[in-house]
C-alpha cells in the first residue's frame, strides 16, 4: 500500500508484487497519506491531511475495513505526522504531532480513538530527527537522527522498561527513514554515505540493516536513487523501496 498523487489529489493505492499496475483504495477529493494496517491487519489506517487552501491544522485518522464497507473516522489531532501499530499479539498503536520542539509518542485504539502520551518516550530538542518506527512485536520505538552535527544514530527506546539505547551509524553524512525488521531484531535504515559535488546534493545513498547490538551490514548502494525507506513484507523474505531520482534540464529562451 502507498500514497500517491498521480492522478489529482494523492489518494491510497494497493499493488501486489506480481501487478504491473496498481488499483486504487480508498479515493476521493481529500489529501491522504500514510496507510498502515491496523494490528489484526483486517484494516487500513490511513491520514486524512488538510487541503491546502485550508486554514485548519488538524489531521485524521481514518480506517476502511479491507473486506468492504466505508471509511470510518478514528481520532483528530493538530498535525499528526505518522500513525503506526504493531501486529497482533499486541495491539499497540501509535501516532506523533509535528513539533520542531520535540518528539511525542502518543498511543491510540483504532477504534475507540485518542489514548494518552507515552512520555518517557518524548525526545526533546528533537530538530535532528526525521523519522520513527514500531516494531512489529510492540516493544521497541527506533528513531533516526539525520547527523546535521556529528555522527548520525539510531535510537531504541524500549516500551516494556523505558530504557534507551543509541546506535551510532559512523561513516555516514546522514540517516534517511528507519523501518523495523518483521521479526523486530533488527532495523531497516537509509543512509547517505559521502556529501556530493560541490555544486551540492548527496552522494552515494545506501540501505543499511542494523540490529539491536548495533551490528551494521549494507545491503544495497546507488549513486543516483534517493532511497527513503525499506519496509519489510510481513513474512520477512521481501523490503518493498522507495527510491527517487531527481533530473533537470537547462532551457534556452530566445527573443524575449
Amino acid at each position: 500500500m502507498f500514497f500517491s498523487d498521480r492522478d489529482g489529489p494523492r489518494r491510497i493505492f494497493k499493488q501486489t508484487i506480481d501487478q504491473t499496475q496498481p488499483e486504487l483504495l480508498v479515493g476521493g477529493d481529500e489529501t491522504l497519506a500514510t496507510p498502515r494496517l491496523n494490528p489484526d491487519a483486517t484494516e487500513v489506517l490511513y491520514l486524512e491531511m488538510p487541503k491546502p487552501d485550508q486554514l485548519s491544522q488538524s489531521v485524521r485518522i481514518m480506517r476502511l475495513p479491507l473486506a468492504g464497507g466505508p471509511a470510518q473516522f478514528v481520532l483528530e489531532a493538530p498535525w499528526i505526522l505518522n500513525q503506526q501499530c504493531a501486529r497482533l499479539p499486541s495491539t499497540l498503536c501509535i501516532y506523533t504531532p509535528q513539533d520542531p520542539r520535540q518528539m511525542r509518542f502518543f498511543t491510540f485504539d483504532p477504534v475507540k480513538g485518542l489514548g494518552a502520551e507515552i512520555v518517557a518516550a518524548r525526545i526533546e530538542d528533537s530538530g535532528g530527527y526525521n523519522s520513527w518506527s514500531l516494531s512489529p512485536d510492540g516493544r521497541y520505538l527506533a528513531s533516526a537522527k539525520l547527523g546535521l552535527k556529528g555522527v548520525p544514530e539510531i535510537r531504541i527506546y524500549s516500551i516494556a522498561d523505558s530504557s534507551k539505547k543509541t546506535i551510532a551509524v559512523p561513516h555516514k553524512v546522514g540517516v534517511g527513514g528507519v523501518d523495523w525488521a518483521a521479526d523486530s531484531k533488527s532495523v531497516w535504515v537509509s543512509v547517505v554515505r559521502s556529501n556530493g559535488s560541490r555544486f551540492g546534493g548527496y552522494g552515494a545513498r545506501a540501505i543499511l540493516n542494523v540490529d539491536l547490538n548495533g551490528k551494521i551490514t549494507e545491503n544495497l548502494e546507488s549513486d543516483s536513487l534517493w532511497f527513503d525507506c525499506a519496509i519489510p513484507s510481513p513474512d520477512g523474505r521481501r523490503v518493498a523501496l522507495l527510491g527517487e531520482n531527481i533530473n533537470s534540464n537547462v532551457w534556452l529562451l530566445e527573443n524575449f
